[in-house]
């Protein structure tokens, strides 16, 4: 499949370098984007690279509309307290070139008393369509030097001796480089996940795989209020009876978590999708408030859920107050989280996201343990984090990777 990307980039040697690496593995033209919106200016504020690529991405994809791959990538100098970093672009200044950007380096290096110091070239991939956000990263190890060699490369290219060379990549064949560098990896990973999307679209997930993707962004833009976008996305997947039970279900738990308001919106929105597909769940209305069921039920699911935890969780709980205790096992697990019509994983999933959207840390860590604990596969967890870099952006997927790592 025949691949047109506009690159958030209008240095042409990395253009050329991509578009070669690239090419390795998919059928891929690339178009830098002054040729499609012209030069703008992208405030790169981010504090990573990773930060960083996501922004160039998604503010070119928020101009054009088309797929659009942003490379941010640097050098890390350990010597220099990992200078220049995110800044090795302009660590001269704004409008620095490669020789005043490498002869800032020099001259850090003979304020600390260096000829040469240890570091790395890191690299971060960000590829943004309408539909996923992907991330991939490599890092070569090398030393730096005060001295420029060769006339290869780019950038910081003449003064980095990659590990295992006697010589820099100034001096080394492009080939060395295509085969080490830090945006070789990153290239060679992103074109991975690229392909793979062309087989997930030749080869259609399994329908709860399909389920368990659509109750985790739905249960995302529910938190975010974006019913707009909840409803796209309800439209997108609620085609039959399984599944508009499963999103009345993740719909209705939204209370929990994000609060009536938003459950009761997010219901709306449903309500009006339904109504176009003509479908009715199979378990709204379906039984009666029991608190003695609820109670026994929510006890179990909640013991499932926290494991060895569950009990000092209670006696901690119920310390600060009884009532809440009860409210917890009773509502949130008996009577809301313990419903059939969605399995326990696809619950817990869904709350992950909902959680990881909120910002609310110290809730997502224990769901997360929660979904490991009912089983949850990495598959399935993977889902979760690829709805929420892609729904709820960069902030919420990071939080989400810190805690489940």
């Amino acid at each position: 499949m025949k691949r047109t990307i506009i690159v958030a980039s209008g240095n042409a040697h990395k253009i050329a370098e991509l578009q070669s690496l690239l090419r390795e593995c998919i059928d891929v033209d690339l178009v830098p984007m002054s040729d499609i919106i012209g030069r703008i200016d992208i405030d790169e504020t981010g504090a990573t690279f990773e930060e960083n690529s996501y922004i160039k991405a998604q503010q070119v994809h928020a101009l054009t509309g088309l797929p659009v791959i942003a490379d941010d990538s640097g050098l890390i100098v350990d010597a220099l307290d990992g200078e220049p970093g995110v800044f090795s672009a302009r660590y001269a200044g704004p409008n620095a070139s490669d020789a005043s950007n490498r002869e800032r380096v020099t001259q850090e290096l003979a304020t600390r008393g260096c000829e040469t110091s240890t570091g790395r070239f890191s690299c971060v991939l960000c590829y943004i369509d309408s539909h996923r956000t992907l991330l991939a990263d490599g890092h070569v190890q090398g030393l730096i030097t005060n001295t420029v060699s060769g006339a290869g490369g780019f950038g910081y290219d003449p003064m980095f001796v990659p590990e295992g060379y006697a010589e820099s990549y100034g001096q080394l064949p492009q080939s060395v480089k295509d085969a080490t560098s830090h945006r070789a990896k990153a290239a060679r990973a992103l074109a991975s996940m690229i392909k793979k999307l062309d087989d997930d679209t030749a080869m259609p997930h399994p329908p709860s795989m399909t389920i368990l993707d659509g109750v985790c962004r739905s249960s995302i833009y529910a938190a975010e209020g974006d019913f707009d976008s909840l409803e796209h996305e309800l439209l997108d997947w609620v085609v039959d009876t399984t599944s508009a039970t499963a999103a009345y279900e993740a719909m209705l738990q939204t209370y929990l978590f994000a609060g009536f308001p938003i459950g009761l919106e997010a219901l709306a929105t449903l309500d009006s999708v339904l109504h176009q597909r003509n479908l009715v769940p199979q378990t709204r209305g379906f039984e009666q408030y029991n608190t003695s069921i609820f109670e026994q039920r929510g006890g179990e699911l909640c013991s499932q859920v926290y494991g060895s935890v569950y009990e000092k969780m209670m006696t901690r709980f119920t310390a600060i107050s009884p009532e809440i205790t009860l409210w917890t096992i009773v509502e949130g697990y008996g009577k809301t989280l313990s419903r059939p019509g969605l399995e326990g994983i696809y619950r817990e999933c869904a709350v992950v996201c909902t959680l990881a959207t909120l910002g609310r840390r110290s809730q997502l860590y224990s769901h997360v343990r929660g979904a490991r604990n009912l089983s949850a596969t990495p598959e399935q967890l993977q889902v979760c984090a690829d709805a929420i870099i892609e729904c709820a952006g960069l902030q919420a997927y990071h939080l989400f990777a810190q805690v489940s790592s």
